[in-house]
């Protein structure tokens, strides 16, 4: 995380955490510290982030960026249900959104319906953080252009 802060810091960008939840019923990790030149939020502290409906998460993500203006929101990935939802959130306050993936063609099912949901999901994504060709593949096919990803 500091070399993506300093390498923003370089380029005259300003990094902000957000985060959903003071805790997650999925991953037990916690977090160590934070940067000191990073302003970090956490909307629902005490708060299971699974636990927490994505009408909240929209309505809570949209105020905080109508009362913290930014250009950018990154996302881990286009579900569960609140990720999508500050997707939306941070769409309707006019933010690019990129969405960071790991998803290839062996990680689901990606025939039918499916491939479908899965391509209309990923036009909400201005562009995409992908971690190996694989995944960039699987990208290309959802229909996200190759100068995106």
């Amino acid at each position: 995380m500091a070399g993506a802060i300093a390498a923003a810091g370089k380029k005259g960008h300003v990094v902000c955490g957000l985060e959903l939840a003071g805790r997650s019923a999925t991953y037990a990790w916690k977090r160590e510290h934070h940067a000191e030149d990073m302003e970090f939020t956490t909307l629902f502290p005490d708060k299971v982030a699974e636990q927490v409906s994505s009408w909240l998460v929209f309505r809570g993500v949209k105020r905080y960026f109508q009362e913290h203006p930014a250009d950018v929101l990154f996302v881990p990935s286009y579900w569960p249900a609140y990720v999508f939802a500050a997707t939306l959130a941070a769409r309707s306050c006019g933010l690019r959104v990129v969405i960071m993936a790991e998803s290839h063609y062996a990680t689901g099912r990606n025939s039918g319906m499916l491939v479908f949901a899965k391509r209309a999901l990923v036009r909400l994504y201005g562009s995409a953080m992908v971690g190996g060709s694989a995944q960039r593949s699987f990208f290309r096919y959802l229909g996200m252009p190759p100068t995106h990803i």
